[in-house]
């Protein structure tokens, strides 16, 4: 379980992206300004508002990785995953739609700790991890946006040759790649 999140986290920037991301003095400017969401004692707005939203958003996230892969055909693939570059355009847009469900998944535990416990604090980084996941949407839509452009442009690319019987192809069987990426 650690292992892709351990993968995924230097792929998408590590703690320098996280915190130089546009998104998080929005957030805590934005839960700041939500201070009667949160700050009550008695009931907790902000989690119930989190448990509405936030399922929505993640079966958002999941969808959007699963129809990258759908509309993934040969000259496609070659376009995004850049001769299989470390960190290719494929390979960091699937960590930032991962860092989305990350944040998500974050907010989503802040919010199922609030309704147990009522104390400030969680109550605040809850808000304000909520109000982040929501606005990290934006940039997953961004790069969603930014692979179909990419993938439109390979479309007028023309089809390669077909590979001769008995020659290699530059093209991996899947099994090929699982083993590739396990070790």
């Amino acid at each position: 379980m650690l292992n892709p999140i351990k993968r995924y986290w230097p792929l998408y920037g590590g703690w320098k992206a996280f915190w130089a991301s546009p998104y998080i003095l929005p957030a805590t400017v934005f839960a700041t300004a939500c201070y009667p969401l949160w700050a009550r004692n008695d009931t907790s707005p902000w989690a119930d508002l989190s448990l509405e939203i936030l399922p929505s958003l993640m079966g958002f996230s999941i969808a959007a990785m699963t129809v990258l892969l759908a509309f993934s055909d040969t000259k496609s693939l070659k376009a995004v995953t850049q001769g299989g570059k470390e960190k290719s355009f494929f390979v960091t847009t699937f960590a930032n739609m991962m860092h989305f469900l990350v944040a998500q998944l974050i907010a989503l535990f802040l919010a199922i700790l609030g309704k147990a416990f009522s104390y400030f604090a969680l109550s605040y980084v809850g808000m304000i991890a909520l109000c982040y996941a929501v606005l990290v949407s934006l940039a997953a839509a961004g790069q969603l946006l930014n692979t179909a452009r990419i993938i439109n442009k390979a479309a007028n690319l023309p089809d390669p040759p077909p590979t001769p019987p008995g020659e290699a192809s530059d093209i991996q069987s899947p099994s090929d790649t699982v083993r590739r990426i396990r070790r």
